[in-house]
């Protein structure tokens, strides 16, 4: 299999740390603004990344939906007045997780993937799917898929794991299956 990292791209640098990918944008005399070559760019790297088994996490630096992640309004009145969102507003509204000085982003980031990356990819997979579902559906049709995940989570081999893992007190060495 061809890795994406052996793939050429004009617009995007991409790189393994592990089972993290980090994808970074790469336009500095357009200050990394979007265009179609970059969006092409990235969703190629990303399904090539997603099809890999050896990467469990993905980093992607420069991009954001802002309307669905803020809300029509907020976008509106940034979008029209060009006024910014300092991160002290982004934590306070829930558009971020957390804030950390612009020296320590990237580390910060990679530490949250790498430790995303460690847990099992199958169940993770699953967290990552019912929490977008969440943000999609309806409050009932959320937990209705919620209850159809839960038994799937058991017939993996990483939850027996885990339970041993948890029982003997030791970190658990999941199998991603």
């Amino acid at each position: 299999m061809t890795h994406p990292q052996e793939v050429r791209y004009d617009t995007i640098l991409v790189e393994r740390k592990g089972r993290t990918a980090l994808l970074t944008l790469n336009r500095p005399k357009a200050l990394n603004a979007l265009s179609l070559q970059v969006m092409t760019e990235v969703v190629a790297a990303t399904e090539a990344l997603d099809r890999d088994p050896d990467i469990g996490c993905i980093v992607l630096t420069g991009s954001q939906r802002l309307t669905r992640a803020i809300g029509k309004a907020k976008a509106m009145e940034m979008c029209l007045t060009g006024r910014t969102m300092d991160a002290t507003e982004a934590e306070r509204g829930g558009h971020v997780s957390r804030v950390v000085p612009a020296s320590d982003l990237l580390d910060e980031a990679l530490a949250v993937a790498e430790t995303v990356a460690g847990m099992s990819l199958p169940v993770a997979m699953m967290a990552k799917e019912a929490v977008a579902r969440s943000f999609e559906t309806t409050l009932t049709e959320g937990v209705r898929f919620e209850r159809r995940l839960f038994p799937a989570v058991f017939a993996t081999l990483d939850q027996k794991e885990g339970m041993s893992a948890f029982v003997d007190k030791r970190p658990p060495e999941f199998v991603h299956r």
